[in-house]
């Protein structure tokens, strides 16, 4: 590789490293250019153009608001209420382009590109935004299509394309734009580790979901992983959060054990269980719940009718967390 490309490939390394918030001024228009290097190059697309800019939102921010830069606006007056989960997932600023077939009338590719403030924020708000999906695409990291809308996440990146006024049922043209996008996107980070902890179901590994805040509604908990269950046709969650060191997981469940053993009856842990790291609650706020503390991990079950049901699915979940 030439020395040329070489310094270039670093310098958009190192632009995509920097969050957003670095930016002041001129720098907020550096990063739209970042980004529209990841727009898809017409000339793969004979026949298709695009006859407008592409435009940017960014949060609502009003530090951003008093820049000087006249094609960024704020989220809100994209998306509207929707807004504000974006922003609970770190949402920083969204490109947005169109595209327009040549003779085929009304004909229309919609590009979003999301850029959060970093990898697991933007699997976060791709993986709230894909429940019910059961089959993926492999682009990198992970992808979906449904009819005429397919969808992917990739480092910083959560990325939307949607098509209309055209006859491509299996969304071919969308999947060769992805495939483009995500490798000029080229970030390497893999998905989050957590999600391999779950157990598996028939060979295959649930569509867990990163919460952002409030895993279990509990403010105290903070972020964490979730994935939907079903056994002997009941529906229930498993829930895990990982924590820096052993010492301040402890310190949470206990302070989690505090709270909960207030708002209802705390129930004995089988004799199988290690009575030490593992607690059942009937009727608290959350319902029935088992919660247990491995290493530096809080995890359990929740929305199970018994407590007998709860631990045999926490059970299976604390093997499954090495």
């Amino acid at each position: 590789m030439k020395i040329k490309q070489l310094f270039t490939l670093f310098i958009l390394f190192a632009m995509v490293s920097i969050p957003l918030g670095a930016y002041k001024g001129s720098k907020i228009e550096s990063i739209q250019h970042l980004m529209q290097e990841f727009l898809p190059k017409l000339y793969n697309y004979n026949d298709w153009t695009s006859i407008e800019q592409a435009k940017y939102y960014v949060a609502d921010d009003s530090t951003l608001k008093n820049e000087k830069i006249t094609n960024v606006q704020s989220l809100w007056e994209y998306i509207d209420g929707a807004a504000e989960i974006y922003n609970q997932y770190g949402f920083e600023m969204m490109q947005i382009k169109r595209y327009n077939h040549k003779t085929v009338k009304n004909a229309e590719i919609t590009l979003e590109i999301y850029r959060m403030k970093d990898p697991i924020n933007a699997f976060g708000i791709y993986s709230y935004e894909r429940s019910g999906i059961k089959e993926f695409l492999d682009i990198r990291q992970e992808g979906y299509y449904v009819k005429d809308a397919l969808t992917f996440w990739r480092g910083n990146y959560y990325v939307k394309l949607t098509q209309f006024g055209f006859d491509d049922p299996n969304g071919d043209l969308l999947k060769k734009m992805a495939m483009e996008i995500s490798e000029l996107i080229a970030d390497a980070t893999p998905p989050p580790a957590a999600i391999n902890m779950f157990p598996d179901r028939k060979n295959t590994k649930p569509t867990a979901v990163y919460i952002a805040g409030n895993l279990l509604g509990l403010e105290m908990l903070g972020d964490g992983f979730q994935a939907d269950y079903q056994m002997e046709g009941k529906s229930y969650k498993l829930f895990l959060k990982l924590i820096k060191d052993e010492d301040t997981a402890e310190a949470l469940f206990e302070k989690l054990n505090e709270f909960l053993g207030k708002r209802g009856q705390i129930i004995e842990a089988p004799d199988e269980w290690d009575s030490d790291i593992i607690m059942a609650y009937d009727n608290t706020m959350l319902g029935n719940v088992v919660i247990f503390l491995k290493g530096n991990t809080i995890a359990g079950v929740s929305e199970l009718e018994t407590a007998k049901d709860g631990f045999k699915a926490a059970e299976e979940l604390y093997k499954s967390i090495k």
